[in-house]
């Protein structure tokens, strides 16, 4: 089931479980559509939580790949 979200908490929970598997996975590299599955999110929310985390400086984007702003890339990664 697809998850939306119309209020602020729900995105905050969602936030927060995003964070939580940066977190956990410290090298989860993950574009829009696999981040949409990971967290059975439709798309729209899925652009909202994770421009959301960029402007925190949580996440950056590594070409099409969302990583945690704190990994250094390596310098052989093509994106």
């Amino acid at each position: 089931m697809t998850q939306t979200t119309g209020q602020p908490a729900d995105m905050e929970r969602i936030l927060k479980a995003i964070q939580g598997e940066y977190l956990e996975i410290p090298g989860l590299s993950l574009t829009h559509p696999q981040a949409s599955r990971l967290f059975s999110l439709d798309g729209e929310t899925t652009t909202t939580a994770l421009s959301n985390l960029v402007n925190a400086n949580f996440l950056q984007l590594a070409g099409n790949r969302y990583i945690r702003k704190d990994i250094t890339l390596n310098p052989r990664y093509k994106p």
